[in-house]
């Protein structure tokens, strides 16, 4: 074999096995990829993103604007009557689309923002008057911490002086089968009782507070003063 036929031979060597470590490199590199992603995700798992959202429940809740009183000479005297303000919270669920049911509890809070009553009797008769109506539309007579009072022709619970977070409704159930999505709401009236008598000391007060409505448990609420 002539020394050009030799180096030739040679060329076609070398050429072959470089091609054969590239390959293989190749063959080494993916096999480690596929290695980690099944360590990291485990055989035959994923995440499918195109995930029919039907399949899980939907469950929404609503809350409705502050609720808010603010007494003085023009709008609260003898003969002025009384003061009110109202607010409505919501739940709403859509049961998942596969068992066609799903039941929730729930959590009913007023949240007291700021109130500056206080009683002008010495009887310490109700001023503050909080009326709720549950979501089969009767009026809620108990609630932990309040006195359900009457006042003349007015029922409700007494927070002339409460303060921070009170429970309105404690794990309250809702329940959607596959007919359509079921609406609960608890409307909320505040009352500034005018008792025609010497209230002066409640002039230029105010009262905020919120109905609140969610899924968890609160943890700071307190019990009515």
């Amino acid at each position: 074999m002539t020394e050009e036929k030799k180096t030739k031979s040679n060329d076609k060597k070398v050429l072959l096995l470089t091609w054969l470590a590239v390959l293989a490199l190749i063959g080494c590199i993916v096999g480690a990829t596929y290695a980690y992603f099944t360590v990291q995700m485990g055989e035959g798992t994923g995440t499918d993103i195109n995930a029919n959202t039907g399949t899980t429940d939907s469950l929404k809740f609503t809350a409705g604007k502050a609720i808010s009183i603010v007494a003085n000479q023009e709008n609260f005297a003898l003969g002025k009557g009384n003061l009110t303000d109202t607010t409505t919270a919501k739940a709403e669920l859509i049961a998942n689309n596969t068992t066609n049911s799903a039941t929730y509890n729930y959590y009913v809070y007023l949240d007291i923002l700021k109130n500056e009553f206080t009683y002008t009797t010495e009887e310490s008769t109700a001023e503050l008057i909080l009326q709720i109506t549950s979501p089969d539309g009767t009026p809620l007579t108990n609630a932990e911490g309040l006195n359900y009072v009457t006042i003349g022709d007015i029922s409700g619970f007494d927070i002339t002086t409460a303060q921070g977070l009170i429970s309105i409704a404690d794990t309250y159930e809702i329940t959607a089968g596959s007919e359509a999505a079921t609406s609960q709401e608890w409307n909320a009236t505040l009352i500034l009782v005018n008792l025609e008598s010497n209230q002066v000391e409640n002039a230029g007060k105010a009262f905020t507070a919120k109905l609140l409505i969610q899924q968890e448990e609160a943890t700071n609420v307190e019990p009515a003063e």
